[in-house]
């Protein structure tokens, strides 16, 4: 039985095939399919949040509850997808300037690629949580209102923003 190496060539080789046809697939496949949905295609998704545009006989209610659904869209974000291939590229470029050499050592790209994932991952989570959630909760409170002097619910109280911290 042979020992396996990270040195190896061979092991080198298929480790950056696979590390290749992942992000490929990643950022060719998957990632344009997720976007799509914000843009001209959105009304093609399967969520409805993401159906927002105004439609052709849509009363007070329906706009309020296609707006509200825009205000939700920011859960939809695939920050981990984006994160990862954000710290894939930027570890592999990095590596190889510092080695000077295609082949860079597989566990030091492991290492680099996780730190650079947890940092990306955090900022963008951080950013979504302090920012877009919040904004979006003065948003939910002001459709709220907006129900409320429509005649469409009533008024909104204190306990319709206990989930604000």
């Amino acid at each position: 039985m042979t020992e396996f190496s990270f040195e190896k060539k061979s092991t080198q080789i298929i480790f950056w095939v696979i590390v290749i046809v992942m992000f490929v697939y990643l950022y060719l496949h998957v990632e344009p399919k997720h976007n799509a949905c914000w843009d001209e295609d959105r009304n093609d998704c399967f969520l409805d949040c993401f159906r927002v545009d105004p439609k052709e006989g849509d009363t007070n209610a329906d706009l309020l509850r296609r707006l509200e659904g825009y205000t939700k869209l920011d859960i939809e974000k695939n920050f981990w997808r984006r994160s990862l291939l954000n710290a894939i590229v930027l570890s592999a470029l990095l590596l190889m300037i510092y080695y000077r050499r295609l082949l860079i050592p597989i566990q030091t790209f492991l290492i680099i690629v996780m730190i650079l994932f947890i940092a990306f991952y955090f900022h963008n989570s951080f950013y979504s949580m302090h920012f877009d959630q919040r904004s979006n909760i003065f948003a939910q409170a002001t459709i709220n209102e907006i129900r409320y002097r429509l005649n469409l619910a009533e008024r909104p109280t204190a306990k319709d923003f206990t989930h604000v911290y």
